[in-house]
């Protein structure tokens, strides 16, 4: 009399269900091989090989790449600066456009986050109202 976990499925799914796994034995015989086979490399060499098998050189490369960020000509502040010269104030959202108009490049999701720090922490700018802010003189 079957219990427990497998007194819910009929004859035919456990019967499926050993099928699908011995089909996958191979497979695994096949990778545990693999892994056997660098562990005894790695313990006789010292060092790991550079691409096996179980990672490819493609995706091995692909893993090192590392994320390209724009570059610019100028920092946040110094862009900051030159469309703030001449204005009496500006808005967060209207210095953000402006330093992006100019040609600043960014990848982050949070640029407006990132211009309104710049301009709370940087002492070339001083605060005039909520949200408003100026070069200082």
């Amino acid at each position: 009399m079957a219990r427990g976990r497998l007194a819910g499925f009929s004859v035919k799914a456990l019967t499926a269900e050993l099928e699908r796994r011995r089909k996958e034995l191979p497979k695994l015989i096949a990778q545990r091989d693999e892994l056997n086979r660098l562990i005894a490399l790695l313990e006789t060499t010292g060092k790991a090989p550079a691409a096996t098998k179980t990672q490819p050189a493609k995706a091995a490369a692909k893993a090192r790449k590392k994320h390209k960020l724009p570059r610019n000509k100028m920092s946040l502040s110094e862009a900051l600066q030159k469309v703030m010269a001449g204005k009496t104030s500006m808005s967060v959202g209207d210095a953000m456009n402006a330093v992006q108009a100019i040609g600043y490049k960014s990848t982050s999701s949070e640029f407006r986050s990132l211009v309104n720090q710049t301009l709370i922490k940087d002492n070339r700018f001083k605060k005039v109202s909520r949200g408003m802010y100026a070069l200082k003189k």
